[in-house]
């Protein structure tokens, strides 16, 4: 009887030392009830960028072992969720959109407004972060700026809407380690119909010109720098145009 014990110990045990070594998805944050994903290092600053929409088969290689759940992203010691909401639950029912960019270096909310044009009259959506006091909110409306593009709708003007998270008394994530300097992240998406803009989405295509739209005000660009979890198909859904190959790019801002 003790040899048998002593057999289910030592399985346990091996089961959880397997757990522990799974690679880049940990284990959820305490509370929380979603996985955590590693993020590396960032970049050395250079330009690359994207063409200027979305190729639909880069898309597709990926759909097989991608979902849409939300996660929890640890970038530099700092967790942010790889989604913005509709209000401050996390939840896959209450998600807005994709996170797409991270805007470090020296970055603050407000100077990535001004890249795009400043703050703007938007509804307000809800950043999910944890910097080590558990769950916290950051509220945005965002910054939108007229771009051409062919949508749903045809080539016409379109509104780029992009919302910008970060801890509010900071106004940016400050790395543990310091690699990262001082960043923010961002939703996508585009506006189809506004002033109303009840016909939005696309958020790769939105990622792709934002970027184009940085580095052509001479920031350093990189497009699909990692993966962080947040694939969406193209597909329409009362409107809302899902798109995102779930890999988030990086600007660097000096």
């Amino acid at each position: 009887m003790k040899s048998k014990i002593l057999v289910s110990v030592l399985c346990i045990s091996m089961v959880f030392v397997l757990m522990g070594s799974r690679g880049d998805i940990k284990e959820s944050v305490p509370g929380e009830e979603f996985p955590v994903i590693e993020l590396p290092p960032p970049p050395i600053p250079m330009e690359v960028i994207p063409g200027e929409e979305m190729n639909e088969d880069g898309l597709a290689r990926i759909e097989a072992t991608a979902g849409n759940v939300p996660g929890w992203v640890n970038c530099d010691g700092k967790l942010w969720v790889n989604y913005d909401f509709l209000s401050q639950s996390i939840s896959q029912s209450n998600v807005d959109w994709p996170i797409m960019i991270i805007f470090y270096g020296n970055a603050t909310v407000n100077k990535v407004k001004n890249i795009y044009g400043g703050t703007t009259i938007a509804s307000t959506m809800n950043g999910a972060y944890n910097i080590g006091s558990g769950t916290q909110w950051d509220t945005d409306k965002g910054t939108k700026v007229t771009v051409t593009f062919g949508g749903p709708d045809g080539s016409d003007s379109d509104t780029l809407h992009l919302r910008i998270y970060a801890p509010p008394g900071t106004d940016y994530f400050d790395g543990a380690a310091g690699s990262w300097g001082h960043y923010v992240i961002a939703s996508a998406h585009f506006d189809f119909n506004p002033p109303w803009d009840s016909v939005c989405g696309y958020s790769e295509d939105c990622e792709h010109r934002a970027l184009q739209i940085a580095a052509g005000k001479g920031y350093s660009v990189i497009y699909d720098y990692t993966y962080i979890s947040n694939y969406e198909s193209l597909r329409n859904v009362s409107n809302h145009w899902w798109q995102s190959d779930g890999y988030v790019s990086v600007v660097y801002v000096p």
